[in-house]
């Protein structure tokens, strides 16, 4: 038995999409949806493909952040292609579009897991042995963000995990002292102090497990 899945998918703009956006340059099939974005479709198979699918395309003329228009000209304008098997009696290319912005920030969490923990990379041998790796990175993701909800200033807490570790846990120092008194010096950093001090207090009100009641941070630390 087979099933067909529906699927709306981000579509990477290389030789055969370019084409495709310039045929649709030529024969002016934009439908201009505000000032910013235009819209076209085209049911077309790739070189590499055995069959023929749907690709809506978004032409941008103007950064929404900014509001700045970009020079007017084709060529300079941005460009984003949706593939989808949605009939378009089914949705429009605009009701696509917007499908397909829905996704939320999924790209963002790639990438976080990407950058900040290499998921992408299988440096192992073995199908197990790499395995075991996306484990334990898959739980230094989770702590990660654990330790950013439980305990970092709201201001830290949409960091990524190369900032984190840049400017909260890999501080540079010189050791300094004599004989059996060493310690580290840090520069002075009155925005990693700050975020320090808002850390303990944030774990004096966290619960261990089994705990009734918080622990303080200080009873946590250990006495020297």
């Amino acid at each position: 038995m087979k099933f067909s899945l529906l699927y709306v998918c981000k579509a990477p703009m290389r030789s055969g999409l370019k084409k495709i956006v310039n045929y649709l340059k030529e024969q002016n099939l934009w439908q201009e949806l505000d000032e910013c974005y235009s819209i076209a479709e085209l049911t077309v198979p790739l070189p590499s493909w055995n069959k023929a699918r749907r690709f809506i395309v978004i032409c941008q003329k103007k950064d929404p952040k900014t509001g700045q228009l970009y020079i007017d000209h084709p060529e300079c304008y941005q460009y984003q292609a949706i593939v989808t098997n949605i009939e378009t009696n089914d949705m429009s290319p605009e009701e696509a579009w917007r499908f397909y912005n829905k996704r939320g920030t999924c790209e963002l969490w790639i990438n976080e897991l990407k950058d900040g923990f290499a998921v992408d990379e299988a440096s192992q041998h073995t199908f197990v042995k790499n395995e075991a790796y996306m484990l334990v990175k898959a739980i230094s993701y989770n702590l990660m963000l654990w330790f950013k909800e439980a305990t970092m200033p709201d201001e830290v807490k949409n960091c990524r995990a190369k900032t984190i570790r840049r400017k909260v846990l890999c501080v540079p120092g010189n050791i300094v002292g004599n004989g059996r008194y060493r310690h580290i010096r840090l520069a002075a950093n009155k925005w990693l102090e700050t975020v320090i001090n808002q850390v303990k207090t944030n774990l004096d009100g966290i619960s261990l497990p089994g705990s009734p009641t918080a622990v303080p941070y200080k009873m946590l630390k250990h006495d020297k």
